[in-house]
């Protein structure tokens, strides 16, 4: 079981935004929120953290071993918070991205819709996700 915080600006859920760039993985996720030459955002974190070892249980005929969290709730969190924007960008490294874009897609969340693009990249900073959100939204300078 893991639980789900929220840091930095606080979520308002009646405000609408422009567009959201989501850098994430399966333990963070950082959402920027860009309005004309504003940004503002917030981290999403879990508690969860991988096992240092493998754990394998060989009475059960299936599973691989391996200890997964339960996304549920941070993948939730993710989704209201894309929700809140017009338009999304949604970046980081290795498949969390893919995951929580198919789990919202098949709970038909408004946010899979507003998702216009998929990034692979390691790590960046506040500027260099929101200039990547830019260009790939295909923003006017002093849009968002």
């Amino acid at each position: 079981m893991s639980t789900v915080t929220h840091t930095g600006a606080a979520p308002d859920a009646t405000r609408s935004h422009r567009a959201a760039a989501v850098l994430m993985d399966h333990r963070s996720a950082r959402v920027l929120y860009l309005d004309a030459d504003i940004v503002d955002g917030g981290t999403i974190e879990t508690d969860w953290t991988p096992p240092r070892f493998r754990m394998h249980d060989r009475s059960e005929a299936e599973g691989s071993g391996r200890i997964r969290p339960d996304p549920r709730a941070f993948f939730q969190a993710i989704a209201d918070a894309v929700g809140r924007a017009d338009r999304a960008v949604v970046a980081g490294p290795g498949s969390a991205k893919l995951e929580w874009l198919r789990w919202a897609a098949a709970r038909r969340h408004p946010a899979a819709d507003r998702v216009e693009a998929l990034q692979s990249m390691d790590r960046a900073t506040d500027g260099e996700l929101a200039s990547l959100a830019r260009r790939l939204l295909h923003a006017e300078p002093g849009r968002f």
